[in-house]
């Protein structure tokens, strides 16, 4: 039943009514009421970039916990006698010839300690309370209550000091590297109670491995220096600190609540006490002040916008992303799973969410090896975001992460003798170096992981500017893969090591040959970089795919996969590698499928693995993949085993994964929170090809996905359309609210061939004289220098074209300017959102229709929605002499019954007809636009296309010439698969009949849905790169125009498609044969403001406002 209750993930934000957000994560704050000590992971405040550890008075008082930023790193005074550029690494024979490897060089014991140490990263300062003229000891601390809001982002901490209250109140801040205390005490006004800062220093890092609890201390004043001074307000002053690393702390505080800071002991004090400074006020019982981390001097914020800016921001991240609620599950480990699925969403944000770099083991609170993180695990601590719907945070890591690590890693692959870029293992971005170590040296499974997060920012962003800029990546690591490998003149293979080392790091180097999860990650990681260059129209260099072909395969003993080959049948009994053999499993776990796996071998193997890897000796981050394993294997059992083995996967009281095993590493250990994200997200929402045909969404509805069965339900048969479908806007009189099969033909019928092509051709005159009046609003927004919305001029002229065509009225979108953005901003695009609710909560509709009706006519100009429109269209007819025929005028005329008529019903059908008239057009204009704006090479096809048949741009377009354009058609194709017309799903009903799927059979009445969105992005259609805007597949195949179904298919076809074609090919025929165009890049234009983002009919933005400023210069 658990398992049945994981798998409901919140619906999108749109469906807002679905789950308890607030209620669910508030049920899960962390709650203290002892003295925690040096063994208890602090709570924490911060933002990803920064994080402020706290101990149980709210701040850093008598426990020194850290505060530390993605930016703030030292280097340890370098070995005398020995320098750092006499280390060059360790010479190795390899495949004959000598390679240096990044291990201690025993000659260099020293500089080789320092390379593994340095840079580390530093403590910024201590920040706590002061009583009575020293540190607040914890002895004289009572009565405690702590409790993180999960859902504010802040700690409130009640405590007494002998027997009188204190409240601290402390914030993050989600767009600085601050931290806001409000502290409330009778002991303030008396001056018992101030607050402390202090200032340690790195010691030297001359262990071979060192955990830091408290990073940094006090006993080398005379290494560094601090210095206070006022700000530029009196509400402000600086503390600014050289330890090498210069920074400055900036505290503010409310004018109204006034402060003073001074230092304790003089400049130049030898004591340990010689940086600190005391920050206190006599006027009042409350101290509130911002600190802010900088490496510059700056004016910080007001605690009070702090506060609200932290606020805002956490409940934006609880709102927004994927859900999972088990508050319904009978399942006795539900709730402790709930707890452990939101607090690790706490901690990943607080800690994993720097910009451009992986968090270290320990995140943000303390430093495991010296602050650095290791290249191994950036899929364990990142791939969540993508997979929980917060891909800006994993936009914000990569593929930065990667560029700045790459020059260091050229030359690494070029200084050991191989091609490409070799990426580090355990490292940092300040100097992109490889710590020395015998496994850092030897470990491999690192370097595919670049294949891997660029298919998860592809599955993000599949766009052209991601296949660009991930390209140089994937291109210097498929080159560094193509040489590693070694052609094994015996085999005809490609080998990989030795030497190497595996992923539990438990392989002998000397002798691990072909290890099974090396092998099929290198195979993938090629595949993906062959595919990559596809999907840019590039030439595959030919060494990948001789090595991707040709590489050895995962080595097998008695139909398992073995760890690396050369062992035999009696490893499963070898306690130094089945205690860990999580490798194994991951050939059917985390790797995606590829063809180096046999699943069936793969799935036997994990079996084997279930049964030699015993619950003690599963550690680190080995639940969450044996876990998503499970799920891969169809075991869900066992899956939701792993998930809940709580007697031997702990996490703390404040929800921090603890490592376990022997490396006594103190927690926390991130990648155990994000794994345990990954996992639950593999759960909930699956996997690709994790997925049938054929998926029950309700009790009498079924979903196919399978692009090959769209014409059977959507095409020329006598289907209906599902009731609350055809009732969802409320406008059941309306062609698009039809639900019964005949009733429909009827009264498509009555609109005769008003929107034939031929008849459209008629009209071509006016459409180039409105299309023209947009040009010449677009040159005089430009004549300025300034950008021009082409959103707005996207939906102006469709809807002047559309309006005059149905009513014979022309109205002026393109100056009235309030009424336009009317139909895009704020007003329908919500309203379709609203609409689409109609599915979930039927009794609304009629609120729904009355909304809909209202403000569509409201945005057209017409006072009064319920008549003004029969009102015009009827005294228009009626005129003498009138010879403007309209859509309408065919409708009156046919033989429907007088019923459908009246005012009502023929409203109905003037809202319906007339709104997607303009939507789809303008949404299907501005993504076109939008792609090929990014897109220079397919823009300057386009135009050189245009400009040889269209010669003088200032003469009007002839829509007959602009047919035979096989490029601007091919062109408008793409746009028209980019734009879908409906985003959710569509049905068809056979009332009567069965329907036949395969060796199915669909009884019937039910409900069959599919998805324009899913044919439209079929890869077994379009290909790998179905995502790119590639206007050439149309000219390379002739076979896909049966799967461009953007308006649907068959009889309920949208009626007005061919208008649209005709409006889209002169409109972005005219703008890109008469201007120059780029987006305006000051406005700071993202997909937010063009791609479909909301669950809805019809395609709304993420702020509910398109926009698309550009640049426009003339051509000619």
């Amino acid at each position: 039943m658990m398992w049945q209750t994981l798998c409901w993930v919140l619906l999108p934000s749109l469906a807002f009514g679905a789950i308890d957000r607030k209620r669910i994560v508030s049920e899960h704050n962390i709650v203290r009421t002892t003295l925690i000590n040096n063994e208890t992971t602090p709570l924490q405040v911060g933002n990803g970039n920064f994080a402020f550890s706290v101990d149980t008075t709210g701040m850093q008082t008598y426990l020194p916990f850290n505060t530390m930023s993605r930016w703030a790193w030292h280097n340890d005074t370098e070995p005398e006698g020995e320098p750092i550029d006499a280390y060059n690494g360790v010479p190795k024979e390899t495949h004959g010839r000598n390679v240096s490897y990044d291990i201690p060089d025993p000659n260099l014991p020293e500089v080789s300690q320092w390379l593994i140490g340095n840079p580390n990263r530093i403590n910024l300062g201590r920040i706590g309370l002061r009583y009575n003229g020293d540190t607040l000891n914890a002895s004289m601390i009572s009565e405690t209550h702590q409790k993180l809001d999960l859902w504010e982002g802040a700690i409130t901490s009640t405590f007494k000091i002998n027997g009188v209250k204190v409240k601290v109140i402390t914030q993050g801040d989600f767009e600085a590297d601050a931290v806001a205390f409000n502290i409330e005490s009778k002991l303030i006004k008396t001056g018992n109670l101030t607050v402390e800062f202090d200032f340690p220093y790195p010691p030297l890092h001359t262990t071979k491995y060192k955990n830091e609890i408290f990073v940094g201390v006090y006993n080398f004043p005379a290494n560094h220096t601090t210095e206070a001074s006022s700000g530029v307000r009196k509400n402000i002053a600086h503390i600014y600190h050289n330890l090498g690393t210069k920074y400055y702390v900036n505290i503010c505080w409310p004018e109204q609540q006034p402060l003073q800071l001074k230092r304790l002991q003089p400049p130049g004090s030898t004591q340990r006490t010689a940086h600190r400074y005391i920050l206190s006020s006599t006027v009042g019982k409350t101290i509130s002040f911002t600190a802010d981390f900088s490496p510059s001097k700056k004016l910080p914020d007001l605690p009070s916008l702090t506060k609200k800016r932290n606020s805002a921001g956490w409940r934006d991240y609880w709102q927004n992303g994927g859900f999972v609620d088990l508050t319904e599950s009978t399942n006795p480990n539900a709730t402790e799973l709930q707890r452990r699925i939101i607090t690790s969403q706490y901690h990943v944000r607080v800690n994993s969410a720097a910009e451009g770099e992986s968090p270290q083991e320990s995140g943000l609170m303390n430093n495991g090896w010296y602050g650095k993180f290791h290249m191994e695990m950036v899929v364990w601590h990142n791939a969540h975001w993508v997979s929980w719907g917060r891909d800006q945070y994993f936009h914000n890591i990569f593929p930065a992460l990667y560029e700045k690590l790459l020059p260091t890693s050229l030359a690494r692959a070029k200084q050991m003798g191989w091609e490409g870029a070799r990426w580090p293992k355990m490292t940092e971005t300040i100097t992109g170096r490889s710590s020395p170590g015998g496994i850092n040296a030897y470990l491999m499974w690192q370097q595919p992981h670049a294949m891997y997060m660029a298919m998860l920012a592809y599955k993000s962003k599949p766009t052209r500017s991601t296949l660009r800029r991930w390209d140089p990546i994937l291109e210097a690591t498929a080159d560094y893969m193509a040489s590693y490998a070694w052609l094994n003149e015996t085999s005809g293979k490609y080998d990989l090591g030795p030497p190497a080392i595996g992923v539990t790091e438990n392989t002998p180097p000397d002798l691990t040959l072909n290890l099974a999860y090396d092998i099929a990650y290198w195979r993938y990681g090629l595949d993906v970089a062959r595919d990559w260059k596809k999907k840019l129209g590039l030439p595959v260099p030919k060494h990948w795919t001789t090595v991707a072909k040709n590489l050895a395969t995962p080595p097998q003993i008695n139909g398992l996969y073995t760890v690396y080959d050369g062992l035999n049948a009696t490893w499963w009994d070898d306690p130094a590698l089945n205690r860990d053999p999580r490798s194994l499993i991951m050939l059917q776990g985390i790797l995606p499928d590829t063809p180096a796996v046999n699943k069936e071998v793969a799935r036997r193997t994990a079996d084997k693995v279930w049964e030699v890897w015993t619950d003690q000796n599963i550690r680190g981050w080995g639940r969450p993949v044996l876990a998503i394993n499970s799920a891969r294997i169809g075991n869900p059992e066992r899956a939701i085993y792993h998930l809940t083995a709580y007697d031997y996967w702990k996490f703390d009281d404040a929800g921090f994964a603890i490592r376990g095993g022997d490396g006594n590493t103190p927690p926390p250990f991130m990648p155990g929170n994000a794994g345990l994200l990954l996992a639950v997200a593999y759960m909930a929402e699956g996997w690709d090809g994790s997925k049938g045909p054929i998926i029950r969404i309700g009790p009498n509805e079924i979903h196919i996905e399978d692009s090959q069965y769209f014409d059977t339900i959507f095409g020329f048969r006598p289907l209906n359309k599902e009731a609350l479908t055809a009732k969802e806007f409320g406008i059941n009189h309306a062609l698009f609210g039809v639900e019964d099969y005949k009733t429909y033909t009827k009264k498509r019928a009555a609109f005769g061939d008003a929107f034939s092509r031929s008849k459209l051709f008629k009209i071509q005159d006016q459409i180039n004289n409105d299309i023209e009046n947009g040009c010449a609003w677009v040159e005089e927004q430009s004549k300025n220098g300034g950008p021009v919305d082409l959103a707005f001029l996207f939906r102006a002229v469709p809807a002047e074209i559309i309006t005059r065509y149905l009513f014979g009225q022309e109205y002026g979108f393109l100056k009235d300017v309030q009424t336009t953005k009317n139909l895009y901003d704020k007003r329908l695009d919500r309203l379709f959102g609203l609409a689409h609710l109609g599915r979930f909560i039927p009794k609304e509709i009629p609120l729904f229709a009355s909304l809909f009706r209202q403000l569509g006519m409201r945005a057209m100009g017409l006072n009064d929605p319920g008549s003004a429109f029969l009102d015009y269209f009827m005294a228009t007819g009626a005129k003498a002499g009138s010879n403007q025929h309209t859509v309408f005028d065919d409708f009156l005329d046919s033989s429907l019954p007088q019923s459908e008529k009246e005012k009502g019903p023929l409203t109905q059908q003037a809202v319906a007809i007339w709104s997607g008239g303009w939507d789809t057009v303008g949404f299907a204009l501005t993504m076109g636009t939008y792609q090929l704006l990014q897109n220079p090479e397919i823009m300057e096809r386009l135009y050189n296309e245009l400009k040889e048949t269209w010669r003088d741009p200032n003469e009007a377009p002839d829509i007959a010439v602009l047919d035979k354009l096989p490029y601007l058609t091919a062109v408008l194709k793409e746009t028209f698969r980019h734009s879908p017309g409906a985003l959710c799903r569509i049905s068809r009903v056979n009332p009567r009949q069965p329907e036949q799927y395969g060796d199915w059979e669909i009884p019937p009445g039910t409900i069959i849905s599919m998805s324009i969105p899913d044919v439209l992005s079929d890869q077994s259609i379009w290909g790998s790169d179905a995502a790119v805007f590639r206007p050439e597949r149309w000219l390379e195949r002739a076979d896909l125009d049966r799967y461009l179904v953007t308006f649907s298919k068959g009889t309920r076809i949208c009626p007005g498609i061919e208008l649209a074609w005709i409006e889209i090919r002169l409109i972005i025929a005219s703008l890109f044969r008469k201007y120059h165009m780029s987006i305006a890049p000051e406005a700071g234009i993202t997909d937010d403001d063009i791609l479909p983002f909301y669950d809805g009919f019809t395609p709304a933005v993420k702020n509910w406002i398109s926009r698309l400023p550009v640049e426009v210069k003339p051509r000619d």
